[in-house]
């Protein structure tokens, strides 16, 4: 059971990853058109 959990446990961190470097990259895109349209 113990290398059924760590699995689990890098799927869920790997997941964690995902979403933050996603949020991250739409944070950037916001902020660069933001800043497009007050040019």
């Amino acid at each position: 059971m113990k290398p059924l959990s760590l699995h689990t446990n890098c799927a869920y961190c790997l997941i964690y990853f995902l979403y933050s470097v996603i949020f991250l990259c739409g944070l950037l895109e916001f902020h660069s058109h933001a800043i497009f349209l007050n040019a």
